[in-house]
């Protein structure tokens, strides 16, 4: 079996026992893993660098076979269209206090939007730019989004 982005460091106790039945499973995930188990049934795809996610693992296993879904699976169908970018009023905090965290134990932006959207009538689309967005999906990605905008006036 193929799984993509499922915390191997979260889901453990599930992995091994799977691998006991005797599954071959194929892992690819950039989230924290801690140690991974070694199996002869496992293999896993790891990369917890910043900028690295899952789909451009799943590309490089693939040597870019199907680059046009890794790249449509990384950015969206246009590269200048960023659902990590949300204009909100004060009731997405009502929706945030509603959301438990997500099967990663992470507080992700999009579940509570989702929930403000179904259970609170709240409208959003994606915003488009004139240059790709900054990833500050985990910690490791600020030196890179602190590089890149390196002597860049930021205003609020």
């Amino acid at each position: 079996m193929t799984v993509l982005a499922v915390s191997v460091e979260r889901n453990r106790a599930a992995l091994l026992a799977l691998l006991e039945r005797g599954a071959r499973i194929r892992s690819f995930d950039h989230h924290a893993a801690g140690e991974v188990p070694s199996h002869p049934g496992l293999e896993a795809h790891i990369d917890e660098s910043a900028g690295v996610c899952t789909s451009i693992l799943v590309d490089r296993h693939l040597k870019g076979r199907f680059r046009r879904w890794a790249v449509v699976a990384a950015f969206g169908d246009d590269p200048f269209v960023s659902m990590n970018v949300w204009v909100f009023g004060p009731g997405i905090f009502r929706a945030c206090r509603e959301v438990p965290p997500s099967a990663r134990g992470e507080y992700e932006i999009p579940l509570p939007v989702r929930w403000a959207i179904a259970h609170h009538g709240m409208r959003a689309r994606p915003l488009r730019f004139h240059t790709p967005g900054l990833d500050l999906s985990r910690r490791g990605d600020i030196a890179l989004v602190t590089e890149r905008l390196r002597g860049i006036a930021v205003r609020l």
